[in-house]
């Protein structure tokens, strides 16, 4: 008797197994449709003005592949990612939305990536939940919209971690030489990426203790160091320029939780008042009770899994915060972990997943509805904050220094007439290039340049000019127009009067023509 409840049983257990893996296929639709409405967020504001940096991207790569490897060298960054945005420009142009596709295109390939790693960690049916999550990261959508490194960072990040695991568990050899590999390339792209191959190290070696040693660790790092090598000069001497003064503010006790305020909403924490600074709170008190309670009832695998998404989440951002502390420059920015502060979604995801999923005893089963009462509302509340996020992030004002002076001028440039401008710093200079035309050049006249990232201007020469160069080149045109700071008065020049002028809230655009 008890044999038959036991075969019925099992054969039960097998038709509800069956009916599960009916239904997969839809689990592996979610990471396309994840990855469609991240292109479609991050393409409704590819259009928004130039700033300084995306600008310097778009005005390096008009040099060939020396050029920028030199002019990099000078800067604060690697040139990985403005070799492929060369790449990039020679097939698809070099207009704003063209130059930025780039990065919602990596966006996209890292969330597909994402997918995989999670489904290894997770099983399918909540890797395919969690990529939506991944997928509605405002911070990432936001980033997918610079002509930056960000996104290239994030998809090496992922694809690495990914051939970890494999080599890991898997015990392959070409995935070890692959992760070197990967680390390398992350290095030549930004060099916060080393704070995730750091917290990598640490992972590996609590792994080891628990399941043996492997001896492919001890020439993994070395093969990365050494794929490295050639750009460590010029590391060394970013390095030294970097802590010799920079920008960026001091790290706080706010700052932990600017992290979690822009991973989740693309708020920083001050700035995040009333309901969005309410519903970020109990988004994390949510995500961590869930958790917390979940913890026991997870599989081995899942926990697993847990520990490596938190090493990637958490250890980064901590390791950042921790060299930007006194007597050390600042050098914090969530952008410059934007792969740990946008898998921030996926804990969040996963708590959510962990706190719906059935109870397997009978005796807290009466503590589950209140349990997945707490996963719904935890899934509304981060919907509402991130979708506050998506909103601020593509309702960007499409507005700027440079951009609103160009705009109003369009409309009255003749071809032909050069656009000669000279203001008080040289920081808009990229700006006012990447706007020009083949009918109306753009030329900067006698421009401080304090900043080592400015240097393309004078080496690539085409647009800069000294006082002389400017009265040769103007010598011969029936008109010009002069871009000064506003308030400045009209500058005389020989032969010429100023016909009108154009006033924008940052600059005075002249127009001159002959006498």
């Amino acid at each position: 008797m008890k044999a038959k409840k036991t075969a019925k049983t099992s054969q039960v257990a097998r038709r509800a197994d069956a009916g599960q893996k009916k239904w997969n296929w839809v689990f592996y639709l979610l990471p396309g449709l994840g990855v469609a409405l991240f292109v479609g967020l991050a393409s409704l504001n590819l259009a928004t003005a130039m700033w300084f940096d995306e600008s310097y991207s778009a005005y390096l790569i008009r040099g060939d592949f020396g050029q920028i490897w030199e002019m990099t060298s000078v800067d604060v960054h690697p040139p990985l990612y403005y070799f492929c945005l060369k790449l990039w420009s020679l097939v698809f142009g070099t207009s704003e939305v063209a130059l930025r596709a780039m990065s919602v295109t990596l966006g996209a390939l890292a969330i597909l990536l994402a997918f995989w790693l999670l489904k290894r960690w997770f099983g399918l049916r909540k890797a395919g939940v969690l990529t939506l999550f991944l997928s509605l990261s405002p911070l990432l959508i936001r980033y997918s919209q610079e002509m930056r490194m960000y996104m290239l960072a994030f998809l090496i990040v992922v694809g690495a971690t990914l051939v970890l695991d494999v080599a890991l568990k898997e015990r392959r050899k070409w995935a070890w030489g692959l992760y070197a590999l990967l680390v390398a390339l992350g290095m030549w792209t930004h060099y916060f990426t080393a704070l995730v191959w750091l917290a990598e190290l640490g992972y590996l070696i609590y792994y080891m203790r628990r399941h043996g040693r492997q001896e492919a660790v001890f020439w993994v790092y070395p093969l990365a160091v050494a794929l490295f090598l050639p750009w460590v000069p010029s590391f060394l001497r970013q390095v030294a320029s970097v802590q010799a003064g920079f920008w960026i503010a001091e790290v706080s006790l706010v700052t932990p939780l600017n992290f979690w305020a822009e991973g989740l909403s693309y708020t920083e924490a001050g700035a995040a008042t009333g309901w969005l600074a309410m519903g970020l709170l109990a988004v994390m008190g949510l995500t961590v009770g869930l958790l917390v309670q979940a913890w026991r009832r997870r599989t081995d695998l899942e926990r697993e899994g847990l520990r490596e998404l938190l090493t990637l989440v958490v250890v980064p951002p901590a390791l950042l915060m921790l060299v930007s502390l006194p007597p050390l420059s600042s050098t914090y920015m969530t952008r410059y972990v934007v792969y740990s502060a946008g898998l921030l979604m996926v804990v969040v995801g996963l708590a959510v997943v962990w706190g719906w999923g059935q109870t397997a005893s009978k005796v807290a089963r009466r503590r589950e509805w209140g349990r997945r009462g707490a996963a719904v509302m935890l899934a509304a509340l981060t919907l509402v904050v991130a979708g506050l996020g998506i909103y601020k992030v593509d309702t960007r004002e499409n507005t700027g220094e440079v951009y609103g002076v160009m705009t109003v001028m369009r409309p009255e440039l003749t071809a032909g007439e050069p656009i000669l401008f000279q203001t008080a710093t040289a920081t808009n200079y990229y700006d006012f290039c990447f706007y020009e035309t083949a009918e109306n050049r753009v030329y900067g006249v006698e421009l401080e340049l304090p900043w080592s990232s400015l240097r393309p201007l004078t080496e690539y020469g085409e647009n800069y000019l000294d006082a002389y160069e400017a009265e040769q080149l103007v010598a011969g045109a029936e008109g010009f127009w002069w871009v000064a700071d506003r308030g400045q008065e009209a500058p005389e020049h020989e032969g010429f009067g100023v016909e009108r002028q154009l006033e924008t809230e940052y600059y005075t655009a002249f127009h001159y023509t002959q006498l």
